[in-house]
C-alpha cells in the first residue's frame, strides 16, 4: 500500500528530528514546481514514498523555471523569409 509505505517513510523522518513543517515546506515548494512546469498530475510526480524516504528529496529547493529570458523568442512570432541565396548555393 502506497500510502502505508509514505507515511512510515514520514515517521522515519520524523524519528530522525526532522520537524514536519520542514516537510510540509518541501511539499509546498514541490507543488509549485509541479504547476510551474506542467508536470503536476502527470507520470513525473514524485511518489511520496520516494519524497519522504531517505534521499530526502523534500529538502531539495525546486527551483522555479527561469522565464523571458534574452536568448528566447515568442514562440507565436513568424520571422520574415530569407529570400537570398547564399554564396555557396547559386548555381
Amino acid at each position: 500500500n502506497p500510502k502505508k509505505s509514505a507515511f512510515s517513510a514520514w515517521k522515519a523522518r520524523l524519528r530522525e528530528g526532522v520537524p514536519p513543517e520542514a516537510m510540509l515546506d518541501g511539499v509546498r515548494r514541490y507543488a509549485r514546481y509541479l504547476a510551474a512546469t506542467g508536470k503536476t498530475g502527470t507520470e513525473f510526480v514524485q511518489r511520496a514514498t520516494t519524497f519522504f524516504g531517505p534521499d530526502r528529496n523534500f529538502e531539495n529547493p525546486w527551483l522555479l523555471p527561469v522565464s523571458g529570458t534574452n536568448n528566447q523568442r515568442c514562440v507565436n512570432h513568424i520571422s520574415e523569409p530569407d529570400n537570398e541565396i547564399p554564396p555557396g548555393f547559386r548555381g
